[in-house]
């Protein structure tokens, strides 16, 4: 059952990051307004793991000052190589998306390294490609908690920012997980799960995420 404090803060957080991402984007000293770009039907795909499986679509609907609609496409143990061979699976049943979101690292970190794991990352977009012309948004996954894979998520989260498929966009949403929690922030992750974050792991993620969108 949930208690009084976890539905305050259920409530509290996606309004304070909203709040905090209408302050940096807006009203930065010195600055111009934004200018959004976000198309106007909005609809956007998330291809993942777990990670996805579990964000609640990274609370993107309501991070968001402007009405979206997000299709979450996350299935667990699932890495780039699962995704290509069976990508009809992610576009099924959805209107042409306006941007496509893939939070997808963890399961190859554990699996594929080096031309291997490009090779995947590559068959992924050109499957992509054969179904949609959106722009697709790639993530750097954070290293999660959890030793084993660590340095697999970091190696390959460097192949793909000098690797990154041509005319699409790379989100780095490792260097904020550690920027926050080296300077002391809340934590991130659960205490019995060291891949998945919390709440505010999660709020954090789609903050990032959807700066990336308005910015793209």
């Amino acid at each position: 059952m949930t208690n009084k404090r976890d539905a305050v803060e259920a409530g509290i957080i996606p309004y304070l990051a909203c709040v905090l991402f209408l302050l940096i984007f807006h009203c930065s000293p010195g600055s111009e307004p934004y200018t959004f770009l976000l198309p106007e039907s909005r609809n956007y795909l998330i291809i993942g793991d777990s990670l996805t499986e579990r964000s609640d679509g990274f609370y993107l609907e309501n991070l968001s000052p402007d009405p979206l609609t997000v299709y979450i496409r996350g299935v667990d143990g699932y890495d780039y190589r699962d995704w290509y061979l069976r990508m009809d699976q992610a576009f099924a049943g959805i209107p042409s998306p306006d941007r496509i979101i893939t939070v997808l690292g963890s399961n190859d970190a554990a699996r594929f390294s080096g031309q291997d794991f490009l090779d995947n990352v590559n068959q992924f977009h050109e499957a992509i490609r054969q179904r949609s012309s959106a722009t697709v948004f790639y993530t750097q996954v954070p290293r999660s908690r959890y030793l084993p894979i660590q340095n697999g998520i970091l190696s390959n989260n460097a192949l793909l920012e000098s690797n990154l498929p041509a005319e699409s966009r790379l989100i780095d949403l490792d260097t904020p997980f550690e920027t926050h929690l080296s300077t002391g922030g809340a934590p991130l992750y659960p205490q019995d799960d060291a891949i998945h974050p919390n709440r505010t792991g999660y709020t954090l993620m789609g903050t990032i995420i959807l700066e990336a969108l308005y910015r793209d």
